[in-house]
């Protein structure tokens, strides 16, 4: 997920239900989850997209499962 704020990002998630904290920080990259799945978080601003060193950019997309959120214009939104 690209955004300006991981942590605003992952207390939003973490809210919904506990998610562990993998890898990375705060402030540039953090991967959320274990090793059977990740949600991988950058913040735009201070980091380009690996392995291409590309700029990433903002998606829109619905997450079903244990997670139930959408993700647009850059914030969480719970999905009931």
């Amino acid at each position: 997920m690209v955004t300006t704020n991981i942590e605003t990002v992952y207390n939003s998630i973490n809210s919904m239900k506990n998610i562990p904290f993998f890898s990375g920080d705060l402030m540039r990259f953090c991967a959320l989850g274990n090793e059977e799945g990740l949600f991988i978080l950058i913040n735009k601003i201070l980091k380009k997209w690996y392995p291409t060193q590309e700029e990433a950019f903002t998606s829109n997309f619905i997450i079903r499962g244990d997670y139930n959120f959408s993700f647009e214009n850059g914030e969480i939104k719970e999905l009931l």
